[in-house]
């Protein structure tokens, strides 16, 4: 990303962020606390629930296939630097020999 790149990110953000805060602002403070209340809340659930036991049940369920683990089994030659001594391919657990 480049310098100019971040001027034009920024100038096609300032008028969203600007409305957005204007538009807070105008919020009645029962309001604001109720989003807090709701964040608050969100994060909770994104913890204790999602975190911990929504995402490792779908990695169970959906098994190795998506890890990116593979993605470098693909490619070993791209593990590697010209010249280095290759490293040992870590065993597969879910590999039946």
């Amino acid at each position: 990303m480049t310098l100019a790149d971040s001027a034009d990110t920024v100038s096609a953000l300032v008028g969203a962020v600007g409305a957005a805060g204007v538009f807070t602002a105008g919020l009645p403070l029962v309001t604001m606390a109720q989003m807090g209340v709701l964040v608050g809340i969100g994060v909770l659930l994104d913890t204790f629930l999602v975190r911990t036991v929504l995402v490792p049940a779908l990695a169970l369920d959906l098994g190795r296939w998506w890890w990116p683990g593979g993605l470098s089994r693909a490619r070993p030659a791209a593990r590697n630097a010209p010249g280095s001594t290759p490293s040992p391919t870590p065993q597969d657990p879910t590999r039946v020999a």
